[in-house]
């Protein structure tokens, strides 16, 4: 999995993050958040570059209540916005256009799926439970089921986490994945007998090529949370009551009309 050059842009939200290759394409908006655009108030990022602006206001936003599952929630274009997810999903999925899907991350993996020629867009949460119940290869199939797009065509972006570097896990993580995948041990890394470390990033990379996404379709920007605490919140850090990126995609109003 090759990382993809970033930038660090300025929003009416705060700084947030874009991948290149996601960004350059017509007919779609994203981001992946930052500390300065999370749940919590901070102090804006200093040294950083920010090139060009997003602005994120004047659209709808559909949220989700997460859940650590592979519920996938299906939003079609003229449907009225629910107030509330009141079942819970961690995945949402819509050809509605200038609507915002948002999913937020303080660790775990946020994924946004675009199809260029459907316009169909989607955003994922993916900690380790819901990689576990390979909640990225089954959006995949809601994206075709749904709404008849070719896995392809799609192209996914996959947001910082905590990396391998620094996510270590312990027997229930291990003993979920064993019976769950028969090729586990490729993504999980022993830095001594004792110690295992889960590489999210490639765990889903790898259901993402299994679900038939091209491997050149796949964009990740290789940044661990849990080392940038000067850019990104981290739950495994920081603890409980700290703050949560927001990360969004959007298909734009008026493309393809």
């Amino acid at each position: 999995m090759v990382k993809q050059d970033y930038v660090i842009q300025a929003s009416n939200q705060g700084p947030v993050l874009s991948l290149l290759p996601l960004q350059n394409r017509n007919g779609l908006q994203h981001f992946f958040g930052l500390k300065g655009n999370g749940s919590k108030p901070s102090d804006p990022l200093r040294g950083s570059t920010k090139t060009g602006s997003l602005d994120m206001e004047g659209d709808r936003v559909l949220k989700l209540r997460q859940v650590h599952s592979d519920r996938i929630r299906i939003h079609r274009k003229g449907e009225e916005v629910p107030f509330e997810d009141t079942e819970g999903h961690d995945g949402v999925v819509s050809d509605e256009k200038g609507l915002w899907l948002h999913v937020f991350t303080a660790d775990c993996v946020p994924l946004l799926f675009y199809d260029p020629h459907r316009e169909v867009g989607g955003a994922v949460h993916a900690g380790w439970r819901g990689s576990v119940a390979k909640i990225s290869e089954k959006t995949i199939g809601t994206l075709q089921k749904e709404f008849g797009c070719h896995p392809e065509d799609l192209l996914v972006g996959i947001g910082p986490s905590i990396g391998p570097c620094c996510y270590e896990v312990g027997g229930e993580v291990l003993d979920k994945l064993a019976s769950a995948f028969t090729d586990w041990e490729s993504w999980v890394f022993k830095k001594d007998p004792q110690k295992s470390f889960l590489n999210l990033w490639e765990m889903n990379r790898r259901q993402l090529v299994k679900g038939g996404l091209r491997e050149d379709h796949i964009f990740t920007t290789g940044l661990c949370t849990y080392c940038r605490p000067e850019l990104f919140f981290s739950y495994r850090r920081d603890g409980p009551g700290m703050g949560k990126m927001v990360s969004g995609v959007m298909i734009h109003k008026g493309s393809g009309e």
